[in-house]
């Protein structure tokens, strides 16, 4: 009997009168117009029973199952998967949905609940109804930041990126709060680690192509240290150095790969990153002296457009261009010349003849 009155309240929550629906105890009657299955629902396509079923089957006791039986689960799944529909007819806005179905409430778990996945669907119908503004991805990320913990975030956005309907906006979630909350970094690292998420996944939720990658940005140097943490885990073969750096160049692919090197240059000062940037930046030369064919010359002229390589070793020996070119001058030398021609023009740089140690670098490649 408690099942059938939750099904009752289910439906008048959205405004449908009861009194037009029979159930008894051989078959369910739907009879008002309106009470339809949205075939286009990507939920619906993953044959997921959505909406109240959960609730009402949590909330049976062993001497209703005859009850549930009579009532029929397949025509429960239809109630669920249409309540998101009746409530889009009567404008609801889905914050006062979220609200009146108690999910802001304490205790009230949203990771796995079937009910609160049929309400980000519904949001998906809401905006397509009003607007893509009328509910943006900022709006919903509040509501939930202020409904839920930290813990209890990371745990739903990441449960969510297991639903293929709902991967997009988990890593828009994903990405906004550990854009919103740093303090949330250790944790998601952790969950990440736990289920094995590779770099190039992590980048993708991160989402740092969007903006300029170099070492200003914390997003960015998140995504390496979790790189980092990763290869120690699973072993550094899991996800080289040169998997690394071909993902960033396929990721900025219109960008002067030249701002890399400079880059990583900087990043090499941050010890708890020094060595994953070190042999990123190795790669990156190599692939300029093998495959682009530059020398240290050239290189230098392209770190800054403005002016030529000599004016940049003219600069102090703490300017990150000169470093770079410094850098990069000495893997050129190594690589053409040997350890012999290396230790040459490392000697000629520590005596602050920076001219004359390029010269020598290219001396080898005449």
């Amino acid at each position: 009997m408690r099942l059938v009155c939750t099904i009752v309240s289910a439906i008048s929550f959205l405004g449908v009168d009861a009194a037009s629906i029979r159930i008894d105890s051989h078959q369910t009657y739907f009879t008002p117009a309106n009470l339809y299955t949205d075939p286009h629902s990507p939920l619906i396509r993953t044959n997921t029973a959505l909406g109240l079923t959960r609730s009402l089957r949590s909330t049976s006791v062993a001497n209703e199952d005859e009850d549930e039986e009579r009532i029929g689960i397949s025509d429960l799944s239809k109630i669920a998967e249409k309540l998101p529909l009746d409530a889009l007819k009567l404008g609801m806005n889905p914050k006062d949905v979220f609200t009146r179905l108690h999910f802001a409430e304490a205790g009230v778990k949203l990771d796995d609940n079937l009910e609160f996945i049929e309400w980000l669907h519904y949001i998906s119908l809401y905006k397509a109804s009003k607007g893509q503004t009328a509910f943006s991805d900022r709006t919903l990320f509040e509501l939930l930041r202020q409904s839920k913990s930290e813990e209890e975030l990371v745990t739903l956005f990441h449960s969510l990126r297991q639903i293929p309907a709902m991967k997009n906006i988990a890593d828009t979630m994903q990405g906004m709060l550990f854009d919103r909350l740093p303090s949330s970094h250790k944790l998601m690292n952790e969950v990440w680690l736990k289920h094995q998420e590779t770099p190039e996944e992590v980048f993708k939720i991160l989402n740092p192509e969007w903006t300029t990658l170099d070492a200003n940005n914390a997003v960015f140097l998140s995504w390496l240290k979790y790189t980092k943490l990763y290869r120690a885990k699973m072993g550094t073969s899991s996800f080289s150095e040169l998997q690394a750096m071909q993902l960033l160049l396929k990721a900025k692919p219109l960008r002067n790969e030249v701002e890399f090197g400079r880059a990583f240059q900087v990043i090499k000062n941050d010890p708890d990153l020094k060595n994953l940037a070190e042999n990123m930046q190795t790669h990156l030369f190599q692939k300029w002296i093998k495959v682009n064919k530059l020398d240290p010359k050239e290189f230098g002229d392209m770190l800054d457009l403005y002016v030529s390589w000599r004016y940049i070793l003219k600069e102090p020996k703490t300017d990150v261009d000169y470093q770079t070119l410094e850098a990069f001058t000495l893997r050129y030398a190594e690589d053409k010349g040997g350890s012999a021609v290396l230790k040459e023009v490392k000697a000629l740089f520590a005596t602050s003849d920076p001219e004359a140690a390029v010269t020598a670098a290219m001396r080898v490649s005449l």
